[in-house]
């Protein structure tokens, strides 16, 4: 496990409650956690009774595989003495170790490098990896600017505006991703009323940003694009618009559309205009279609350039004498467009009767599912192992094993997966649904019984 639960009181209201930390970061498996240590928010922690928020100077090892690193974070108030320190640092040291398969487990995971900051532990991060210092401050400001938001009443139209009115430039796709990331958070922890609050700021931040009416605009012309899918349709938004990024999702969402009908139709209109005299409406149509191809061209350069990476990977995977050591260090990788190849690779071997090339492939594709389900998060994993129960007695002792995971927050999880099974209901599904209907009666059983 890479995450644990930690016992804490509110610094602000002393109540006590249980929060979930990083013991050990794994920048290959987790980015995401990896993100959290290099903007300084790792171990954040929100009071589920006041919301305070903060991070937790708790101890920490950061660990990447590609660049050979194991730094462990033990700051000054951990162990009072010389061996309470090395006892924290072998904990994390044996945490990781057990998380790793036996080929990865390499010497230099044996002598971690020790700090005693975050600030120090992110310079040297930032020695060995990629992401830019620009990056990691736009990251931070971004941060700064949700903090000033969250202290702002939406229902203060002059704040809001006058929030909106400094800051618009800095409002970007970033900061929106960032708020979607906070929003999703709060709901899933059941903090209803903070949710309710940041959805209201980011309704107004949609109609009231740059950033947010390019969204508007986007979602408005892609979803009427959707709701009649056809090249007049098509043509009569990419004409409503001037915007580049508006245009450029309708060309993605309609690339099918752009065939030889489609500009035929975009031709005789630009000669109809031509013939009536109407200048101004021939150029534009002319230039709409210029930009038109240019943006398919974009789109299928795009598209072409990530196939045959996934392409390049597959024989990669095929060559290797360790498909999985392989897979490990791609998971990031593993898309649509990779299964799409892989599907279509094991299509023409199959035409071409190498059965050997398709059980080849197959065994690579189930070794990558194998990964992914490894990688899962423990609620997602324990799910599954709930819904494949074979009988309601495993899934007690199911329950039974993790109790640590029985909290509202799997309740609600499980419920929405119980929502989707039903939503497409087969022959196949209805036991699962019953097993999951258990599990819920049986945690609601074993939370209160531990109350």
């Amino acid at each position: 496990m890479t995450q644990s639960a930690a016992s804490v009181n509110c610094p602000n209201c002393r109540n006590p409650f249980t929060a979930p930390i990083w013991a050990v970061v794994d920048a290959q498996a987790n980015p995401a956690a990896k993100s959290q240590v290099l903007t300084g928010q790792i171990n954040s922690i929100v009071c589920p009774s006041c919301g305070f928020q903060g991070a937790l100077n708790a101890p920490f090892l950061y660990h990447d595989a590609e660049f050979e690193i194991a730094f462990v974070y033990t700051p000054m108030d951990v162990g009072t003495t010389n061996v309470e320190q090395q006892q924290a640092i072998g904990n994390l040291t044996n945490s990781l170790m057990q998380s790793l398969p036996p080929e990865a487990r390499k010497g230099y995971l044996l002598q971690p490098r020790t700090f005693l900051t975050q600030e120090s532990l992110i310079d040297a991060i930032l020695e060995r990896d990629e992401p830019t210092r620009e990056m990691l401050e736009a990251q931070r400001r971004k941060v700064e600017l949700l903090e000033q938001l969250r202290q702002i009443d939406p229902h203060d139209t002059l704040a809001v505006a006058s929030f909106v009115g400094t800051h618009d430039k800095e409002l970007d796709e970033l900061f929106f991703q960032l708020l979607d990331t906070v929003i999703y958070v709060s709901e899933r922890q059941g903090r209803a009323d903070e949710h309710a609050r940041l959805i209201q700021h980011q309704a107004l931040l949609m109609e009231k940003t740059t950033t947010g009416r390019l969204h508007l605009a986007q979602r408005d012309a892609v979803e009427a694009l959707s709701a009649s899918p056809t090249r007049e349709t098509l043509i009569e938004q990419l004409i409503a618009t001037d915007e580049p990024s508006v245009r450029e999702a309708l060309v993605a969402t309609g690339r099918q559309l752009l065939d030889y009908a489609f500009f035929q139709t975009l031709t005789t209109r630009i000669q109809a205009a031509e013939k009536q005299g109407d200048t101004a409406t021939q150029e534009k149509l002319a230039a709409l279609r210029k930009d038109v191809q240019d943006i398919r061209d974009k789109v299928d350069a795009v598209l072409a350039e990530v196939w045959n990476a996934r392409a390049e990977l597959l024989r990669a995977l095929l060559m290797a004498e360790d498909p999985k050591e392989l897979a490990q260090r791609h998971m990031a990788e593993f898309d649509a467009a990779f299964f799409n190849v892989l599907g279509a690779n094991m299509r023409q071997a199959g035409e071409e009767g190498r059965q050997d090339v398709v059980q080849h492939l197959r065994h690579i594709g189930d070794t990558i599912v194998e990964l992914m389900h490894e990688m899962a998060p423990p609620q997602i994993k324990l799910l599954n192992r709930l819904a494949d129960a074979e009988s309601d007695e495993q899934v007690r002792l199911l329950l039974e094993e993790d109790r640590e995971q029985l909290d509202e927050g799997l309740l609600e999880f499980i419920g929405q997966a119980v929502q989707d099974l039903q939503q497409d209901p087969g022959a196949d599904n209805q036991e699962r649904i019953e097993r999951l209907r258990y599990a819920i009666g049986q945690i609601k059983a074993l939370m209160s019984a531990a109350v």
